[in-house]
């Protein structure tokens, strides 16, 4: 599984900056970082480097860890309303607390990295004066690790889902060269963090095969998202490209540098970071939901198989590829607009929606700059075509999905406290 998913996911995914005109992190003048940049790191290693994961994968177990980070400090500052009941902790040091929430759910999640992280806490603890305060905040951190754990033990992940691929016209079935089977269905059915339930946000679904809306689309992307494209320009094959970056460590990275330069401080960007991944991680548990619920064919399958759709508008062309590999899973909705759009609805909500943003990608190595994150959304749904792996409709109807779900986690969770 690891091995396939980052084969094939790796690249496929994009990375946008958030609300100011900084650079990635990765690329960005190194900055002064805190007991929560060290172990925000850490937990990327660990998730992306160490385990292998890469998104929605990755992005699930990055929110179990910032909420329990989240928590942590909360116990100690109590300015916000926790996500799990923890106890007070008043005087305790949040550094010692963050990093040993931090680490104590890495073990829970990871063990085999134990003591690699054991040594990262040690390291990092030495920095904390000895004394009442610091044992207040590390209790405080072990209690936020296991209520964390112990609220997502059994919640559905990496759990055995059937999937059967379809055969008749319209239905999702793996395609080559790769051929490689539904990677992890069990998304969709894992216990939200904070939405009711998986489908709550479902989107309307695809257009109907026989549908003049459905023929417009299929031409669109046929014309443009061709492997050897003659319709596609220079500059759209660019876009494309530049939208294949992996957007876990590039919004995490993008994100830490901007509460760097905005002086937020260890709660502050433990809040942000809680709702960013909480977000993300229930905006991915609806796509794939909704992916399992379509089953959708790709742009490739319906090109190659066209003659038996039932729509007079299209025309098959069993040689056509997409400009890039199609990823294992259905086509509708995107996840990688899905994704873009909670992050833009959680980067306008903290930061602004006319906030500059500017965004570099290393598969490129260019930058772009864009008035706000809503028009990185309509950028990225354009390039999702440029590149052939999905229908117009597939990359739209995801953006609602992921701003409705991160306005429902910003309405409700991680909310100050009244005093």
């Amino acid at each position: 599984m690891r091995i396939l998913f980052n084969a094939v996911i790796i690249g496929l995914f994009v990375a946008v900056a958030a609300a100011s005109p900084v650079r990635l992190a990765a690329q960005a003048p190194a900055a002064a970082g805190d007991m929560f940049d060290e172990w925000n790191q850490q937990a990327l290693r660990s998730i992306v480097t160490v385990a292998g994961y890469n998104p929605p994968v990755a992005n699930i177990h990055l929110a179990i860890v910032h909420l329990a980070v989240y928590d942590a400090a909360v116990s100690v500052t109590g300015r916000h309303t926790p996500y799990n009941a923890v106890p007070a902790s008043p005087g305790g040091s949040i550094d010692a607390a963050v990093a040993t929430a931090a680490h104590d759910v890495l073990v829970g999640l990871f063990p085999a990295q134990k003591t690699d992280l054991d040594a990262r806490l040690t390291s990092t603890l030495a920095r904390v004066a000895d004394g009442r305060s610091k044992n207040t905040g590390m209790v405080a951190g072990s209690r936020a690790a296991d209520a964390m754990l112990k609220a997502r033990a059994g919640d559905g992940r990496f759990a055995t889902i059937p999937y059967t691929p379809g055969t008749l016209p319209g239905m999702w079935a793996p395609t080559p060269p790769a051929f490689a089977a539904y990677v992890f269905p069990w998304i969709g059915s894992v216990k939200p963090f904070g939405i009711r339930f998986p489908s709550q946000f479902r989107p309307p679904g695809p257009p109907a095969m026989e549908s003049a809306k459905y023929a417009e689309e299929f031409n669109e992307v046929k014309r443009v998202g061709a492997r050897q494209s003659t319709a596609r320009t220079a500059e759209q094959r660019e876009i494309g490209m530049f939208w294949t970056d992996t957007p876990t460590r590039q919004w995490n990275s993008t994100l830490l540098a901007i509460a760097r330069s905005r002086g937020m401080s260890l709660s502050e960007k433990a809040r942000l970071f809680a709702t960013l991944w909480t977000s993300v991680a229930d905006t991915h548990i609806g796509c794939w939901n909704a992916k399992s619920y379509y089953s959708f064919w790709r742009p490739s399958e319906a090109i190659r198989r066209a003659d038996l759709d039932g729509n007079p508008a299209t025309e098959a062309d069993p040689t056509w590829e997409p400009l890039v590999p199609n990823p294992p899973y259905p086509d509708y909705p995107s996840g990688h607009i899905c994704m873009d759009a909670a992050v833009a609805e959680v980067v306008d909500s903290y930061f602004g929606t006319t906030a500059p943003l500017a965004v570099d990608s290393l598969v490129t190595n260019t930058t772009r700059r864009f008035a706000g994150a809503g028009e990185v959304v309509k950028e990225v749904i354009e390039a999702r075509i440029y590149i052939g792996i999905h229908f117009r409709s597939a990359d739209v109807d995801s953006a609602p999905l992921g701003r409705r779900t991160a306005r429902y986690i910003l309405d409700r969770y991680f909310l100050p406290v009244s005093r």
